[in-house]
């Protein structure tokens, strides 16, 4: 309703101006005249059809009543669908309908035509194969076996370390006195050589022996002999004293003799 008012508004003004512009074009030759020397009555006749068309004040009678509609414009573009609406209670359950009639007695099926009951046919192929069965429980512990027999022995480890050596032993006891005789020293030198023997006479018994020697080598063997070979626990009688060197030397060897 407010555009309405303001376009009429609007008009209105439009047509007064036009009006005034109007008047002014029919007055003004007139004026001319007049200024020229005209008849005064022309001059009094031009002023007041000039009067006369003067524009009057705005009246305040309002805007007019409205005209009528005009024709419907042409339809606007589909509006985007708008979101899905709740979903409605559930109606109440209708009543329940009324009993049918019951239906005619069917005719009895005459069997006495009816042929003998025909051979099984062919079993049917395999079915697919069904899905796997859950797991059963855990079945109880099964009574043990028999021990199995022993295996063979491993082959024994190789030799360990040499052990720190013990403290001494408590002095054995005295022997008994060994029987009279003679020591002699017998000697053997020898030159840039690793084994050296040092050997009693026929009939002595070598109780002792050893080596001295030019470059202090190492000695690697020291043992009684007996008919050229090492003397063995319980031997009695060694004839003569071996002696092996790491590296060859000079030196003498040495026994101790008893007869």
């Amino acid at each position: 309703m407010s555009d309405q008012r303001s376009i009429f508004r609007r008009s209105r003004n439009l047509l007064l101006v036009f009006l005034g512009v109007l008047a002014l074009a029919v007055a003004m030759p007139a004026v001319a005249d007049n200024a020229g020397g005209g008849n005064a009555q022309d001059d009094s006749l031009i002023a007041a059809d000039f009067a006369a068309g003067a524009v009057g004040a705005t009246g305040d009678g309002g805007p007019g009543p409205t005209g009528p509609a005009g024709p419907a414009g042409p339809q606007g573009p589909t509006g985007a669908t708008g979101a899905t609406g709740a979903a409605g209670e559930n109606g109440t359950d209708g009543a329940t309908g009324l009993t049918g009639k019951t239906g005619p007695t069917g005719k009895a099926v005459d069997r006495s035509t009816e042929g003998a009951t025909g051979d099984a046919g062919p079993a049917g192929p395999a079915g697919p194969r069904g899905a796997t069965g859950a797991t059963g429980a855990t079945g109880a512990a099964g009574t043990n076996g028999t021990d199995g027999t022993d295996g063979t022995d491993g082959a024994d480890g190789a030799t360990g370390p040499a052990g720190s050596q013990g403290p001494p032993g408590a002095a054995g006891a005295t022997g008994p006195a060994g029987s009279s005789g003679t020591f002699t020293v017998r000697t053997t030198t020898f030159d840039k050589a690793k084994t050296v023997t040092a050997s009693c006479n026929a009939g002595e018994v070598a109780i002792a022996g050893g080596i001295s020697q030019s470059t202090n080598h190492q000695i690697r063997e020291s043992i009684p002999y007996k008919g050229g070979s090492p003397a063995t626990a319980g031997e009695t009688a060694a004839d003569a004293w071996y002696v092996r060197l790491n590296k060859n030397a000079d030196g003498t060897s040495y026994v101790i003799c008893q007869s």
